[in-house]
């Protein structure tokens, strides 16, 4: 049995998939502790759990957090940054432990699914949420580079407007393209502010001045991912988060990303995530 931990700044879910591949099975949930050696004994309580369940053969983790070499650096869970997590608990748990950033789950999990029905090479799965986060897949394996930094791709300037040599000061792809830069713009040229929900509500009723506003938003999202296809060349973007929710989202972009790609037209399928919640769980399973 392959054992799966989604870690979240509030919440640890763990759940396992047989390798004949059977549905998702939730195992445990518990609260996030916020000290290390309470949080390697709350793992290792879950995974004598699931062994009376069956043969724990490897464990797979999920976290909001990057990981160079065997040490993590993450801003939701400071308890772990600087923390050898994997060695610890393969030595706490006699067992192989592989972790991955919450993005790259992702995107290995929705490239998955998809090659299910098509044959999707490269894939490129970017999270537009709380913050942009992403992941790339070659060939179903999981690219992660030597700083363990591949697709972090939320911190490349994407507005330089206004920026000087005297004034480096830019806009990042997150701060512009996640769902608190989409209640920024639109409370830019409203005048109010905002919520994500209401911006939903007003798209999906058509009305104009949304309508508008959201077309320029997806303007810098399709200069944002003709970017990743120039570099990168994926032959498809995944685009999950609560941002991807919105409608006519891929739609749009789709009409204007090939005005800024090197080779027009562009040959890269675009598509929302399907997996929902689970693409990190699912992820976990497949490191």
């Amino acid at each position: 049995m392959k054992l799966a931990f989604d870690i979240g700044g509030t919440k640890i879910v763990a759940c396992s998939r047989t390798d004949d591949g059977a549905a998702l099975h939730e195992i445990a949930k518990c609260a996030t502790p916020q000290d290390y050696s309470q949080f390697l004994s709350e793992i290792q309580k879950i995974v004598v759990q699931a062994r009376s369940l069956g043969l724990v053969q490897r464990i797979g983790i999920s976290l909001a957090g990057v990981r160079r070499g065997d040490q993590i650096r993450a801003n939701n869970l400071p308890f772990l940054t600087g923390r050898t997590v994997g060695p610890d608990l393969e030595k706490l748990l006699a067992c192989p432990v592989i972790i991955a950033n919450d993005a790259d789950c992702f995107a290995l999990a929705e490239a998955d699914n998809l090659q299910k029905n098509i044959q999707a090479e490269r894939v490129l799965g970017i999270i537009l949420g709380t913050g942009v986060g992403a992941g790339l897949v070659s060939q179903g394996k999981l690219q992660t580079g030597p700083n363990g930094t591949a697709g972090e791709i939320g911190q490349i300037p994407l507005d330089w407007h206004g920026c000087t040599v005297k004034n480096p000061i830019y806009q990042s792809a997150e701060q512009i393209l996640s769902a608190k830069g989409i209640e920024q713009l639109f409370a830019k040229y409203l005048g109010e502010e905002v919520s994500s929900f209401l911006i939903a509500e007003k798209l999906a009723d058509q009305e104009r001045d949304y309508l508008a506003i959201f077309k320029i938003y997806c303007d810098y999202l399709a200069r944002f991912l003709a970017g990743a296809i120039n570099l990168w060349d994926p032959s498809d973007i995944i685009i999950g988060g609560g941002v991807s929710h919105l409608p006519l989202l891929t739609e749009t972009v789709e009409k204007t990303i090939s005005d800024y790609v090197l080779l027009p037209p562009s040959q890269t399928r675009l598509w929302t995530a399907r997996l929902g919640a689970d693409a990190g769980k699912y992820g976990a399973l497949l490191l």
